[in-house]
């Protein structure tokens, strides 16, 4: 018996280290964890300052967009304040990119259905993989 209460109160060192790991309130001042944040700061705010620009907005609404993670970021994290429709912007760059996936997830759909199996299949095909992609927060390329 006294073996087991000795056993539960030591666990184990990993165990111990992962048991809270979303507890941020016992993490230790890790110096890495500091950069991760101020680099992520400085590339949203980059970002918020890019979206003002017409050129940038236009090559961000035809590329496959943000994942849902950096999305939720740059919309949610408090950095130095960027003047400017920044908010409104990155919601329609995002919305047209999602759009166009949905648009390719549906044509995947129809392709697959036996009447139209004999068309032509394009990158439609790999839609999934973007879309599983951007919830993961995955570079999927297709």
């Amino acid at each position: 018996m006294q073996q087991n209460t000795a056993q539960a109160g030591s666990g184990g060192l990993f165990r111990r280290l992962f048991e809270n790991k979303n507890d941020s309130n016992n993490k230790p001042n890790c110096p890495a964890c500091k950069q991760k944040s101020q680099a992520e700061e400085r590339y949203i705010h980059s970002l918020r300052q890019a979206l003002l620009d017409d050129e940038f907005l236009a090559a961000l609404s035809q590329s496959t967009g943000l994942c849902l993670d950096h999305f939720k970021l740059a919309s949610e994290l408090r950095t130095t304040e960027v003047a400017g429709n920044w908010p409104q912007r990155l919601r329609q760059a995002e919305l047209t990119c999602l759009k166009r996936l949905d648009e390719e997830l549906a044509e995947l759909i129809r392709k697959h259905d036996y009447r139209f199996k004999e068309e032509e299949r394009g990158s439609e095909m790999h839609a999934w993989k973007r879309a599983a992609g951007l919830v993961a927060g995955e570079d999927i390329i297709s």
